[in-house]
Parts: C-alpha cells; structure tokens; sequence
C-alpha cells in the first residue's frame, strides 16, 4: 500500500506542473503503467519527466525532438524507459510533426513490442516510416476472428517505398508476414538505387536485388519468392516494368522452375519461324500461337529448352534450326529434341572419348555422319531396348540436315535406321462405381475448405460426363459455351489443329461450366493479366499470383483423395475411360451405330472406342451432376418432340399442354401428375424457370417441412426436364 501511495504522490507531483492537458494525461498514464513494463525503472522516470519544460506543449513535438531526448542520455536502461515514455506521448497523440498518420499505426501495437521496434528506430537514426505496422483479422478454426498486429523494420530511404512495401504485405495476406528480413535489407539491395515511383523498377533492379538476397543469405529461397511476388505486385496493378526482351517477364516470374532457369541463363524467345534463329542457347519457349493446337500448352506457359547441352557445336546449332522450323507440335517437338540431344551427345563420344572416327573414317571430316556411328547407335538403342522413336526420330532429323545443307550424312546410314512398329497394349481403366462414388462424397466435403479444391470438385464432375480430358476442360475460356439455350461449346481439341469446334454437351455440363465461370468471376476481376483471366479455371494461388489449375495439380489431388479412402489409385485418364465406358454401354443398350457411338465418344476411329473401353452405364453420372436425386419417379403425362396442339392449350405456367376439354384436376402441380399432361422440346425453356423458382421458395422456406415439400416439386419437374433434354439431344444427334 506505501509503494501505490509514494507512485500516486509521484504522479501527482510530476503532472501538476504541466500546462498542456495532453501532456498531463501521457505522463499520468506513463507512471500508471509502470508494471506492464519488464524495463520500466521509477528512478529513471522521474529524471526524464523532471528534465522536461513545464510549458511543453504537443505542438513543439516531433520527431527530431524524439530522437533528442532518447539521445540526451546513452545508457541502454535509460533508453529503453525514454523509449516507454514516447510510446505514451504517442498513444495520447501528443505529436505535431511530419508522419503524423505513420504514428498513428504505431498505437495499434501492444507496449513491450513499440517500446523495442521505438528503441530500434532511435537507436539506427531512423525515421518514422522505416517501421511498418500493419493490422490484419485472422479467422480462428471456431469461427472467431481475432486481430493480430504485426511491425516491419525497412531501411527505406523514402515514404514512398515504405508505402509500396506497405500495401505489398497488406495485398499478400499472411504469405508476406514469414520473413522480415527481406524488408531489412530491401534498400540496400537496391544497392542505393532511390525509388520514387513504380517505374524505377525494371530487370535490371531485380538482378540486383536477386543477387543481393542470394548472397547475404544461405538458405535464400524464401528471400528469392517474396522478391518475385513483389515485382509480381507491381506487374498485376498495371506497371509493365519487365517484358520478355528484357530477358525477363511475369510469365517467367511465376514458373515453378524460375530460379533455376534464371540463374543459368535461360531466355524467353517467342516461337516465329519467320525470325532468325536465336544465337544462345537456353530457351524459354513461349508458344506463340501454338497453343492453340494443343490442349496441354498455355500461351503464357514458357517451356525450357536447353540446347547447351548438346556437346557438338555444329550440330547444337543444326538440332535449334530444325526446332525452329519444324511443323511437329510444340510438346512432340521438345520430346523429340531431347532424344535428338542424347544422339548428338552419343556420336560426340564416339568421337572424342573413344576415337571410332581415327580407326574407321579418319579421312572424313568431323562435320559428317558416318554409317559406323549410325551402326554404333542402332546398336546401343536396341541392346538397351529403348523406345523405337529414338531411332524414327534421328532419321528425320538427318533427312532434315541433309535437305537444308546443315551438315553432311552419309546416304548409306539410312538403311540402319528402320523400325517396327510396337503393337499397342490396351491400358484403358475405368473406375468401379463404388470407389467413383466414394471419391465424388469426399471431393464434396473438401469442395468447402477453400477455392481451389472447389474447382478440382467441378472439374471431376466434368471430365465424368463428358468425353474431354483434363487437359482440354482446364483450357476451356468464359466465351466457350453456346448461345443460351444451345447445348454445345467451342474448344480445341489435340485432333483440330487449332481449329475450334463445336461439342455437343449435356445441360449438367453447361451448367457446371457456368458455375465455374461464376465461382471465379471475383478472382479473374482481379486479375490484370489478360492472358490468364480469359480462362475459366482460374485461382489466385497466393499473394496476387494468379494460376490455371494444371492436369499435374488434379491428377496429385485426386491420387490423395484415393489414398485417403483406401482405394486402388486412379488418374486423370481413368475418368475419361469411365466416361467412355459408360458411353458404350448406353449406346449398346440403346441399339445405336457405329457412327452414332463415334459421335457419343468424340472418337476419331470407331474401332478404338470398341477396343479400348468396356459397356457399363451412363446414366447415373449425368444425373449426378445435377445434385439432386431424380430417382426413378413415375411420369404419368407425356413427353414428346413436338405436338398439334395450341397455345390455347397451354397450361402449368406454359410448361406444357392439356389434351383434355376441361379440367380433372384442382391443383397447379397436379398438371404433372395428370395423363392428359403433353410435354414437348420446346417447353423446356419453361421448365428451366420453373425450377429457378422454386429454388427461390427452397431458400426462403423456414419449416423442414415446407423445404422438403419444395424438393419433392423440384424433383418432378426435373424428371420431366431430364426426360426432354435426352429427347433434344437425340434429335440433335439425328439431324448431324
């Protein structure tokens, strides 16, 4: 009781002297708080407070006289109550200076953490926007948000870089809060370069800033992202400050494989047979209009090629000018050129380690290809029993040096260089419909933890019903699907060499296509990289870099998905095999053709469909897809292409007609339940808004009850609904 006693006398003594009422309250609470601090030292305390003016007043204070005071006095426990006690005259906002609303953020931190990051600034002569505090929520696993504050030491040498750094750990959410070293040191590994806009910035900057954190780091990767991530962030607000004749731009930025292909030189090089050759040898190939005959490639997906490491010069620059100028797709063409590299690097052996051309040709010049290479390689690709390519592919290379006098061939290796074609081995794997239900419930569980795996969900009820493959729906964009009541989309495929072609798909397709398009609409307004926001699967993977769920990344999920239900493993392409499975079987059922079965499965050859999958069923995915469960409900009316009757006739809000003089029935819904009930195809329109409606009533109803009776509507009107699109896309399929 003395010790509070002596504390409030103290207090009381020290504030009475103060003209300035601001000034009384931060020192009444300085003393007040005494025990919330580890250093707090009451001597130490009252000199501070009994060195100070009485006539001090907020406007005299600013900065420079913060740092005075914690300067007047050099002992570090001195200091550090100095320290506590400008906090004070911060937190009562009695300050006058420049920064204002810097230190303003500064009160959002707790006492112990502004007293060391204030004593960090002092100590350094640094100012006020050389610390940057930032508040976030953060959502608890119960629900609770929770605010959480968190400051950032920088060695800025202007607000207006603080700023940009600022917004950039606000923008990457809590990605950019794992390491704060990389904020210390981001001025000097400008190495002095002052920043006073976006645009100072450029390739050049970031090489610098790249090696800095390389070198002043041993484990520098973590340093390496958040430095893309930041250029990424300026990029994605509108700042072009790297493009690909710089050597470097955001497409490269945001390969998995950056860093390596950063430091060993990679370059990106547009593909244009019209230009000259590149002279170096790394390669980032951007497609270029290539992609578009292939559903694997992503214009603003650049794909390493690395001619170095072919040894032979003469033949490193021969294998670029076949790559340049070959008409093979561009994935094939980078299968082919590696296989084309391990030739060149055979025969360079040959040559220079066991000196076959001194004992066999030692008239001949280097710059040709003897029938004892050739022998020698053949050789060594059957003895190791390699793919047949690896001797197809090299015939068509020489043929390619000898036509464009790249390099001479002896006319006599060509006889080495035959092969036999592999009889295909039949691999096809559809999925049991147990383990497929068992990945379609867990997938729908996990639909819910986060964008991403929302996406992977659509993407799995997709590639189930229909005959596209991974590839091919991850390349869908927003303008792919047809006019509004038309059932079809517009999509390459690896047969239509680029071409666009209109695929017929059922309505639970176009309606999970639509629900992707709307699910992502947030994030592709995000986006400031129009060659990505056209697409339709889109996700911002983190800190405003934004992605296309690849083939690789669903294919993973769906094996972990099968590991955790105890399942056999299954991949991208048993989807496919299980859609064509079930294709088959419908259509055997159904008694269909050849030709109409080609149609079904989008097969090229008629006979790879009946060799490759096996007859199961179909039915039960499409309705799947729909997520709600038809079932086998009994239709009493009539459901047909068209009809002789008129609008007269037209009854159930247009949904259909009545053939009945007068009424047997009292209710609206009954019309469904009645005989004399006639549906026809181009009802369907209404039947859709029927259904949009009562989704409305489902929502809004509140009893159980009153939801249930809702669905039970829904589910009638859907097994109409169901009955005339499978007459609509037969009719289609009919009329070619």
């Amino acid at each position: 009781m003395p010790d509070k006693v002596h504390t409030w006398r103290k207090r009381t003594r020290h504030c009475f002297g103060f003209e300035d009422p601001q000034i009384r309250n931060a020192i009444a609470d300085f003393f007040d708080n005494e025990s919330s601090y580890a250093d707090f030292d009451m001597s130490h305390a009252n000199n501070i407070v009994d060195q100070l003016p009485h006539d001090l007043t907020t406007s005299s204070i600013s900065w420079s006289w913060f740092q005075n005071l914690f300067n007047s006095n050099t002992e570090k426990s001195v200091r550090l109550v100095i320290c506590i006690f400008i906090s004070m005259l911060i937190k009562h906002n009695c300050y006058n200076g420049d920064y204002k609303e810097i230190l303003e953020t500064f009160t959002w931190m707790k006492s112990g953490d502004i007293k060391a990051d204030l004593y960090w600034l002092f100590s350094n002569s640094l100012l006020p926007f050389n610390l940057i505090v930032v508040s976030r929520e953060i959502k608890k696993s119960n629900g609770t948000v929770q605010k959480s504050v968190s400051s950032f030491k920088t060695d800025c040498l202007n607000p207006f870089l603080s700023n940009l750094l600022r917004e950039f750990i606000i923008k990457g959410k809590s990605t950019n809060f794992t390491s704060r070293e990389f904020y210390v040191f981001f001025q000097a590994s400008l190495n002095g370069k002052l920043i006073t806009s976006p645009s100072d910035f450029n390739a050049n900057t970031f090489k610098q800033q790249y090696d800095f954190y390389k070198r002043k780091f041993d484990d520098s990767r973590k340093m390496i992202t958040f430095l893309k991530l930041f250029y990424l962030k300026l990029m994605n607000d509108g700042y072009e400050i790297m493009t690909w004749l710089d050597g470097i731009d955001r497409n490269m930025l945001q390969m998995i494989s950056f860093n390596s292909n950063y430091e060993r030189g990679f370059l990106p090089v547009p593909l244009n047979p019209f230009d000259s050759v590149p002279e170096f040898d790394r390669w980032l190939v951007m497609p270029n209009g290539t992609e578009k005959k292939s559903t694997k490639l992503k214009s603003f997906i650049y794909i390493p090629v690395d001619f170095s490491s072919a040894k032979d010069a003469k033949l490193r620059f021969s294998l670029k000018h076949w790559f340049w100028n070959s008409n093979v797709s561009l994935s094939a063409r980078i299968d082919l050129a590696n296989i084309i590299i391990k030739f060149v690097n055979f025969v360079y052996e040959l040559r220079h380690t066991f000196s076959l051309r001194k004992i066999t040709s030692p008239d001949f010049p280097f710059d040709y290809i003897t029938v004892e290479e050739i022998f020698s390689y053949v050789s060594f690709v059957k003895e190791r029993r390699l793919n047949i390519a690896y001797i197809g592919t090299v015939k068509r290379y020489l043929t390619y040096l000898q036509e464009n006098n790249l390099y001479s061939v002896d006319p006599a290796v060509y006889k080495y260089l035959v092969t036999r074609a592999n009889t295909h081995i039949n691999t096809a794997k559809d999925i049991p419909d147990e383990d497929l239900i068992k990945i379609e419930a867990s997938m729908k569980i996990k639909s819910a933890e986060n964008e991403l795996q929302t996406l992977y969900y659509i993407l799995f009820h997709i590639a189930i019903a229909t005959e596209f493959r991974i590839s091919q729906i991850t390349n869908l964009k927003i303008d792919c699907l047809g006019p509004k009541r038309d059932y079809y989309l517009e999509s390459n495929s690896k047969v239509s060499n680029g071409e666009k072609i209109k695929i017929p798909i059922t309505p639970y397709t176009k309606r999970y296509i639509e629900t992707a398009i709307n699910f992502t609409k947030e994030v592709r307004n995000s986006c400031s990289d129009d060659s990505i926001k056209e697409y339709i699967f889109i996700h911002n993977l983190y800190s405003q870099q934004f992605k296309i769920v690849t083939v690789r990344s669903f294919s993973d999920y769906l094996k972990r998905i099968c590991l955790e239900e105890g399942i056999p493993v299954y991949t991208a392409q048993n989807l496919r095999d299980t859609y064509m499975t079930k294709s088959i079987e419908y259509a055997m059922k159904n008694n269909m053709s050849l030709l109409e079965t080609k149609i079904l499965t989008s097969h090229k050859q008629v006979d790879t469909t009946s060799n490759h999958y096996v007859a199961d069923k179909i039915k039960e995915y499409l309705e799947a897809t729909h997520m709600v469960v038809v079932g086998n409900l009994n239709i009493k009316g009539t459901v047909t292409t068209e009809c002789d009757h008129t609008d007269e006739d037209l009854v159930n809000d247009e949904c259909g007609f009545c053939k009945h003089q007068s009424c047997i029935k009292n209710d609206i819904l009954d019309c469904l339940m009645c005989s004399g009930f006639i549906a026809t195809i181009d009802r369907i329109p209404y039947f859709e808004d029927k259904i949009l409606k009562i989704n409305t009533h489902i929502e809004k109803a509140k009893l159980p009850h009153e939801k249930e009776e809702f669905l039970a509507i829904k589910r009638l009107y859907l097994a109409y609904l169901a009955k005339l699109l499978e007459l609509k896309e037969t009719q289609y399929e009919c009329n070619g």
